[in-house]
């Protein structure tokens, strides 16, 4: 008779043993290189001497290693000009001095490394995070990198700003287009009228004086126009948002409808930021005639703008974007008077294409918040039914030396 394991107790013992084993293995944690070598976001770590030591296979992918074996030791992110070119070695010296460093999102070319390495030319945008791993004695021991790879994403959001500045150029253009016909009437009244034989020579001369003037309120109201369509590239310039904003607000009078005004409460403070006019026209231009068609006449939309602690959107879960090294924001809220908004609106105002309007496309706030976010800015909605509307966006304050608005661009 063939003899069973169950029949032994020893052998059923051992057979058990081996089978909790194998289920232990089977289900056990995961192996934390597994973790990594399978993660979809790039990992890369970095000695205590700034040397890579390790990159993920995503990491790999990115980078174009044919081999990363080969690349490890090679590479200093603190002394390696590769890494200054791409900006990046500011934030790996704070990592490396113990700091959490959230760079945000910037644009890496990665043709920059052209010794030693098997690579290509890499042009993208990614987001960063990069944080130290400190040793018992407090020391740092490792850094690690985060990448993830956001050119799409970009990209998208620079196709729907393009296409929503052209709805409200168009938008502008009509408030123009308005008080452009006023005065054309005047200049064809006044040359008439100078025409008349039978006028009087002073008379004649009154004319003429009033065409030059309304011809030069024509050719500024060109000039704003031009000024904002601007360049289709983003320069960013350091620029006291105050002096903007009322530059900007001249040319929003315009489009308010009938019955509404625009009033300005702008803080005294050296409110510094670096951003593209153009694009901040744009923010201005939605944010003020949303605020408007929500305001019933006779209404008035309120622009603000003050310099704060950064600790005061920083403590905020929602806000903790901001960068580290910011020590104070520029806020720029507009509010009206109109009747609000319910929480599911809120939640929904900033999806592209989502609009309460009739004849809205729902691009105007997609276009903002995208805007706001690439100069690493954030956004806050305060709005409850019946009570109105306050939209604030908080820019990072500059310190160097603002490069004013001209008269007739930027």
């Amino acid at each position: 008779m063939t003899e069973r394991a169950s029949d032994d107790p020893e052998k059923l013992r051992a057979r058990i043993e081996e089978l909790e084993r194998r289920l232990e293995a089977r289900e056990g944690p995961a192996d934390p290189m597994a973790v990594l070598e399978h993660a979809p976001m790039c990992v890369q770590l970095f000695d205590a001497n700034g040397f890579s030591v390790y990159m993920n296979a995503a990491q790999q992918r990115f980078l174009g290693v044919a081999d990363r074996e080969s690349a490890y030791g090679k590479f200093n992110a603190l002394t390696d000009p590769g890494f200054e070119a791409l900006g990046v070695r500011k934030h790996f010296e704070r990592a490396f001095a113990g700091e959490f460093v959230r760079p945000g999102r910037f644009s890496v070319d990665l043709g920059v490394f052209t010794e030693g390495w098997e690579t290509r030319s890499n042009k993208a945008w990614v987001e960063v995070l990069i944080y130290p791993i400190n040793g018992t004695d407090g020391s740092v021991n490792n850094v690690v990198a985060l990448f993830w790879d956001v050119t799409a994403q970009h990209e998208m959001e620079r196709a729907l700003v393009s296409a929503q500045r052209h709805e409200s150029l168009a938008l502008l253009s009509g408030g123009v287009a308005h008080d452009f016909n006023n005065l054309l009437v005047g200049i064809l009244g006044n040359a008439a009228l100078a025409a008349d034989e039978g006028v009087e020579p002073e008379v004649a001369r009154a004319c003429v004086e009033d065409i030059k003037e309304a011809a030069t309120q024509a050719a500024a109201l060109t000039r704003q126009l031009l000024t904002y369509a601007g360049e289709s590239h983003t320069e960013r310039l350091e620029t006291n948002l105050g002096t903007l904003v009322t530059r900007v607000a001249k040319v929003l009078k315009m489009s308010l409808p009938s019955g509404v005004t625009l009033a300005l409460e702008l803080d005294d403070a050296d409110a510094r930021v670096a951003l593209d006019r153009v694009q901040f026209r744009q923010v201005a231009l939605n944010l003020v005639m949303n605020a408007a068609e929500a305001t019933s006449p006779p209404g008035s939309v309120t622009v603000r703008t003050r310099v704060v602690d950064a600790s005061k959107w920083r403590s905020r879960p929602a806000h903790r974007g901001i960068a580290e090294d910011v020590a104070e924001l520029v806020e720029f809220s507009v509010e009206d008077q109109g009747s609000g908004m319910d929480d599911a609106t809120i939640e929904r105002m900033f999806e592209p294409f989502f609009t309460t309007k009739h004849s809205g496309n729902g691009l105007g706030l997609a276009a903002v918040r995208g805007i706001v976010e690439s100069h690493h800015g954030v956004l806050e909605v305060d709005s409850r039914l019946g009570h109105g509307t306050r939209i604030t966006v908080a820019l990072p304050r500059h310190f160097g030396a603002a490069s004013e608005p001209s008269s007739t661009g930027g």
